[in-house]
């Protein structure tokens, strides 16, 4: 196999370029004439790059039950697993999709849940016995659906081990059921829809 390498004056380090070790695999590296670069490799890409993406899309329906007596979370069945490559990267998490209620008038609550601590992130401050939230939504009938997108942040996961993000949520009243992917009332007609939500996950250099 044939290489250039190039030594650096005074004892410093070597760059070698290597061509493919098979005949039939020709590469091509060009560098642009416009400006100066760095090259970004998996050890060292640039702050802010996309390092990877994790998405997971969910088609099924899940259901959970309400319990505003202690402002408690419960977790919808929406999760996704990342393994970050460095503990001080950001993740970014979105969320996208179609959810109903069994009551009509019930405001929906949302957050998100890491498993490296179990601890709720992304939310409000603390005020009085207010629960804390990422963002919230509204149903206005049990017949049609809804649709909700959650954003957030994380910067104190603190591991490189697999962490698993799950989307949680509350509601006001506590004799309600919240459903993903599915309107409350479910009657087996055309005008009773089945949905998909999404969650992505991405490590962001830092």
């Amino acid at each position: 196999m044939s290489s250039i390498k190039l030594t650096a004056d005074s004892g410093g380090g070597t760059f070698e370029l290597k061509a493919p070790s098979s005949g039939s695999n020709a590469r091509v590296l060009t560098v642009p004439d416009t400006a100066n670069g760095t090259v970004l490799t998996t050890t060292n890409p640039r702050s802010g790059s996309v390092v990877q993406v994790v998405q997971t899309v969910k088609t099924d329906v899940s259901s959970w039950a309400f319990d505003t007596s202690s402002n408690s979370f419960k977790e919808t069945g929406l999760q996704a697993i990342i393994t970050p490559t460095k503990a001080s990267n950001k993740i970014l998490i979105w969320v996208s999709g179609m959810y109903g209620g069994s009551i009509a008038g019930e405001n929906i609550y949302w957050t998100f849940s890491r498993s490296s601590d179990g601890n709720y992130f992304c939310i409000g401050d603390t005020d009085g016995d207010r629960t804390r939230v990422t963002t919230g939504s509204f149903i206005d009938s049990t017949s049609r659906p809804a649709v909700f997108s959650c954003f957030a942040v994380d910067s104190n996961h603190n591991t490189t081990s697999a962490n698993t993000y799950k989307l949680l949520s509350t509601g006001n009243n506590a004799s309600g059921t919240g459903y993903l992917n599915r309107t409350g009332s479910d009657t087996n007609a055309w005008y009773r829809p089945r949905g998909t939500t999404t969650m992505i996950l991405q490590e962001i250099e830092v």
